[in-house]
């Protein structure tokens, strides 16, 4: 960003900018604790037969399953004229914010 003039918001702006960090990594502690969770009851149901145990009143049955999924990078590779007849493009954004003074 060097040589470019950065918009000035106000300063209300800055505590909806620290509150939306904050809540990030609220949720990316809850997203760890939830993972950790489901490592356990799954680890349960492997143990159980056919995969299902009861616990209260919930019913948990594992289930595998496969998918087709497919591999863009070896089509691009191999087949690159099919691969840009069926390539989407679709517009995105992205929201990056750094802390630091003095820019």
């Amino acid at each position: 960003m060097k040589n470019q003039t950065l918009h000035v918001v106000p300063d209300s702006v800055e505590g909806v900018i620290r509150d939306y960090l904050l809540l990030d990594e609220q949720i990316k502690a809850l997203e760890a604790q939830k993972k950790s969770l489901k490592v356990a009851i799954e680890a349960e149901a492997k143990g159980a037969e056919n995969n299902t145990f009861t616990a209260g009143p919930y019913i948990v049955n594992l289930l595998s399953y496969t998918q087709n999924r497919l591999d863009t990078d070896k089509l691009k590779n191999d087949k690159p004229e099919v691969y840009k007849a069926y390539v989407k493009e679709v517009e995105c954004s992205r929201l990056n914010i750094k802390a630091g003074s003095g820019f």
